[in-house]
């Protein structure tokens, strides 16, 4: 397409490595900013917090971790990446949609939902980035990748995508 190029094999779109290098620091900043989300938030709720101040304890974290996810945007609309650009716009937005109500609703952050959503995220983004970045500093592909990644990245949606969007709702509620 004309639009949006398409990089060929990663070892000859990567101008020098500094893709790779980029991606590299891309990724291990998101899976850290997203790991220290739910650090905060599963200390706070074994400390005997609930569920409902989850978002006051890990939201900073999140709202940080979540904005660097717009560019996902970029990368899949640059070709830096190979994902789809509309599936990719329209999973970041669902999300950014979500720093933009909680402020502007300030109850929503403090219902049980809210709290489960913030820690389904954070549990489906931790070892996302984890296989992302084990797919760029290890040789890539299935066989390539660490099979605890592997079965975490592949397994986890099962069951925190309906745990997230059943925090979502009542969020916007």
């Amino acid at each position: 397409s004309l639009l949006v190029p398409v990089c060929p094999p990663r070892h000859l779109c990567d101008m020098g490595g500094a893709k790779t290098a980029y991606l590299i620091a891309y990724n291990a900043g998101c899976m850290a900013g997203w790991a220290y989300a739910l650090y905060l938030a599963l200390t706070a709720l074994a400390d005997g917090g609930a569920l409902s101040s989850t978002w006051a304890t890990m939201g900073t974290a999140i709202i940080l971790s979540q904005s660097a996810m717009a560019l996902e945007m970029v990368h899949a609309a640059t070709g830096m990446v190979r994902s789809p650009v509309m599936t990719t716009v329209m999973q970041v937005l669902s999300r950014l949609q979500f720093l933009v109500w909680i402020p502007l609703a300030p109850t929503s952050a403090s219902q049980w939902g809210c709290g489960m959503m913030a820690i389904s995220w954070a549990l489906v983004e931790v070892p996302r980035y984890a296989f992302y970045l084990n797919n760029l500093v290890g040789p890539g592909g299935q066989t390539g990748t660490l099979y605890p990644i592997f079965w975490l990245r592949y397994s986890l949606f099962a069951i925190l995508y309906p745990t997230g969007i059943t925090g979502e709702v009542p969020s916007f509620s």
